[in-house]
């Protein structure tokens, strides 16, 4: 048996050995890197069972290839195959044989032809050396006319767009965030962006998303308080206490039995490397990651701004590479004082350690106090950046008795009153309310939502 062929068994037989093998070859392997047309056929077996989210064991692969005249060829690939712990040393095999006979079809045709001139020629070295360069990864290309035929396809079907629900009807409503997409969630300390984020990441798995919480900061206990607090509305300062009612109680219980169609899982991840996160969210197959907080992805690099950089590349490359949504929640520089003690409300210049996070966040949202000064005021959420629709801004009230963000509607608000601003339990009366306008040039609209 040849290396080629000896790969492709040991591929599927690591994958009938242990089922945790199966996503980190399904994301690195394709159909077309089995030569052997019924090793390709049991392989799309198992690709098929993947994507459908099914149960992969023998009898089920059996069952998708629809013949027992598999069952020997199963049991043989199961028995050849050294240790399923090589699994992607199997896979690299493939792929680099899978090159280079795309590498020698294209200098074969070459060599074989009478007719061909010179630009032909050039355009096969050419692409023979683009297949060098990109050894190991998948390249999707599509020609344009192609791209429009997607586009009415889309268009024309009865399907909804597959966006994010946040649980708040006006971000849903002005940032689309769907399969693929990279979102920055910028705040400084204790504003509120892991409790915010929790409840968005509650949200979105509550709408039938695998959600995947990694937090490098804070633990199970401190987030599931705050879940809890959020989800069965019972106060805070009585679950720290211990001090729960009956009803409280049976809230909870009504919690409990909720969770149980959620898909959400919250990960202790420090020390975690953003390969590990990627293997991880492989594993688990999460949709949409959130990520508590980027700066504490540890990386290599000799400063803190060269670790961020390449932290953010690899999570934007997670997302195009795999379809996972990661939303990233980021700390931010506080902007400077001014003589009268205010501050302007943070913009995405102020995103910490590198403006790598600039570059790769498709949508970039900062959630800051509506007095700056005042601890006890309402939060502002800023749309920094949208590459799908407008930027600006919205009010959220915060209640922290429950950990819960709400749409403020402006509306309900008395007209031709300013809202003034809420006293502070350790300030006097605070002057000087942010503004959006006050932010650099490009940092944010000032659109009424």
């Amino acid at each position: 048996m040849d290396v080629e062929l000896s790969a492709q068994t040991a591929v599927i037989g690591s994958m009938l050995i242990d089922p945790r093998c199966i996503p980190v070859l399904m994301s690195q392997l394709e159909p077309d890197d089995f030569p052997d047309a019924t090793n390709r056929h049991i392989f799309e077996a198992f690709r098929s069972l993947y994507l459908a989210n099914k149960t992969i064991d023998p009898v089920t692969v059996l069952a998708e290839l629809g013949s027992d005249a598999y069952g020997p060829t199963l049991s043989d690939m199961m028995r050849l195959t050294p240790t399923a712990a090589n699994c992607e040393e199997y896979a690299r095999i493939l792929r680099d044989s899978s090159q280079l006979r795309a590498i020698q079809q294209a200098c074969w045709r070459i060599g074989s032809s009478e007719h061909m001139d010179l630009s032909q020629a050039r355009q096969l070295l050419a692409d023979a050396a683009m297949l060098l360069v990109t050894s190991g990864s998948r390249i999707k290309r599509y020609q344009y006319t192609e791209l429009i035929h997607r586009f009415l396809d889309r268009q024309n079907s009865n399907t909804p767009r597959d966006y994010l629900d946040f649980g708040i009807p006006v971000l849903n409503k002005r940032v689309h965030v769907s399969k693929g997409d990279f979102v920055i969630l910028g705040a400084y300390s204790s504003v509120g962006k892991t409790a915010f984020a929790l409840q968005l990441g509650l949200s979105v798995a509550k709408h039938g998303k695998r959600v995947g919480f990694y937090s490098y900061e804070t633990n199970e206990e401190h987030a599931g308080d705050r879940m809890v607090a959020n989800d069965a509305d019972v106060d805070l300062q009585r679950i720290k206490e211990k001090k729960l009612s009956g009803t409280d109680f049976l809230r909870i219980t009504d919690a409990g039995a909720r969770s149980e169609l959620y898909p959400f899982d919250l990960i202790e991840s420090a020390r975690m490397t953003a390969a590990d996160l990627r293997l991880d969210v492989l594993s688990h197959r999460y949709e949409v990651v959130f990520l508590d907080y980027v700066q504490l992805v540890p990386g290599p690099g000799p400063e803190r701004k060269d670790v961020v950089t390449q932290v953010s590349m690899d999570l934007h490359a997670m997302c195009q590479e795999l379809g996972v949504t990661i939303i990233a929640l980021s700390q931010v520089t506080l902007p400077p004082l001014k003589e009268d003690k205010s501050r302007r409300w943070i913009c995405m210049q102020d995103l910490r350690e590198s403006k790598q996070l600039l570059q790769d966040g498709e949508t970039i949202l900062l959630l800051d106090l509506e007095f700056p000064q005042n601890r006890a005021s309402d939060r502002v959420l800023i749309i920094d950046k949208n590459k799908d629709g407008p930027t600006g801004n919205f009010f959220l009230t915060f209640d922290p008795r429950h950990m819960r963000f709400a749409y403020r509607d402006p509306e309900a608000e008395k007209p031709g009153k300013k809202k003034k601003p809420p006293k502070d339990e350790d300030d006097e009366q605070i002057n000087g309310q942010g503004r959006l306008e006050d932010l650099p040039d490009g940092a944010g609209g000032d659109l009424p939502f």
